[in-house]
């Protein structure tokens, strides 16, 4: 199996910030044989209460999601890279 970077960009509305809203990330690591399958368990990790909390509520922004190779060791994070189109 092939390790993935999944990117889901986030919006979070918040009245008293500039702009009223504030833009995230939240990303996930996650093995599968194929990116779509990858596409699929970072979307359903994301959905749970956990990662809805992690984000403050935060609405996902699914269109702009990037699945990437992961290129770098185990035990941490590698560069961005320019991934596949959600």
């Amino acid at each position: 199996m092939t390790k993935w970077i999944v990117s889901i960009p986030t919006l979070r509305d918040e009245p008293g910030e500039p702009g009223g809203r504030i833009p995230g990330v939240q990303l996930y690591v996650v093995e599968a044989s194929h990116p779509r399958l990858a596409r699929r368990a970072a979307l359903d990790r994301a959905a749970g209460a956990p990662a809805l909390r992690h984000r403050r509520g935060a609405a996902l922004l699914v269109e702009k999601l990037v699945i990437s190779p992961w290129n770098g060791p185990d035990d941490r994070v590698s560069p961005p890279t320019s991934g596949i189109r959600g």
